[in-house]
């Protein structure tokens, strides 16, 4: 067989599998700089088909994401915001931590059980900084939810009503949790009832301590879901997806060629041992 009828024969197999082979050089196919002997050449076809084998799965999910990002960039003419996923996500970790000194006393006083109280300190904590990390999402794409164009429309995959349910069921949990922790706090900081002989005056000095103490808790609390919710603000891009398909699709593709590279070097290996019929 011919040195071009072999590479022709290498391309139509691999646009099988990445029909899109003209416009990345990423994942040019393999193509020969001299022919091989047929059997050597049946080897370095097997080579190939092991390969889509063994990385069907990334294949099939690289195409998919490269697809959805291909279509988001074409009408964007831009890359989506990008930032450190793990700093980000240390940073939401940060805010459940701080809930839980802000949380914690009071939950313990109620309940008395040290391990229990933190589970639910720990609970309420995630719950809260979750919230806010939706919001904030919730927040930035309010302009893209609310676009009513076709071009706009093509890209949600959520329907309008459904985000604004989740957000509304967030704003809900966010007021059981919170008016929760104030009542129990309103109780933590109650002294014990008795027979007052003082003043009225007496009793509304220590009712407004009492506020007081609950007031700036209840600000600690308010201000660590506004911290999470301008933090996811700025990280979050207008349109849901873009920046998701960007992600999974860069995680595709690493995955991708790094089994490329090795697959290169096996075929590299093939074509030293071959047995060159003519240039």
């Amino acid at each position: 067989m011919k040195l071009e009828e072999q590479n022709r024969s290498i391309k139509e197999r691999w646009s099988k599998i990445y029909p899109e082979i003209d416009n990345d050089d990423s994942i040019s196919p393999p193509i020969l700089k001299e022919s091989l002997e047929d059997k050597k050449f049946d080897h370095y076809n097997d080579a190939i088909d092991s390969f889509i084998t063994k990385n069907e799965d990334t294949i099939k999910d690289r195409k998919i994401y490269k697809s959805e990002f291909d279509e988001f960039y074409d009408n964007e003419g831009r890359l989506p915001k990008r930032y450190n996923k793990p700093m980000y996500y240390m940073w939401l970790v940060f805010l459940i931590i701080l809930e839980i000194p802000t949380n914690y006393t009071t939950i313990e006083q109620f309940l008395h059980k040290p391990v229990v109280s933190t589970m639910i300190t720990i609970s309420i904590g995630v719950l809260l900084v979750f919230i806010a990390h939706s919001h904030g999402a919730f927040f930035k794409q309010l302009s893209f939810i609310n676009n009513t164009s076709s071009y706009i429309k093509s890209y949600n995959t959520t329907p309008k009503t459904t985000r604004y349910v989740y957000a509304i069921f967030g704003f809900i949990a966010m007021t059981i949790v919170m008016y929760g922790l104030y009542y129990a706090r309103l109780q933590y900081f109650q002294p014990p009832t008795f027979d007052d002989p003082f003043s009225d005056a007496s009793s509304d000095l220590v009712s407004a301590t009492i506020l007081t103490k609950v007031g700036i808790l209840m600000m600690a609390n308010f201000a660590i879901y506004i911290l999470g919710v301008i933090t996811s603000y700025i990280v979050h891009e207008v349109l849901p997806d873009f920046q998701e398909s960007y992600y999974k699709y860069q995680k595709f593709q690493s995955k991708f060629l790094k089994e490329y590279i090795e697959f290169k070097k096996q075929l590299d290996a093939i074509s030293k041992a071959r047995t060159i019929r003519g240039k």
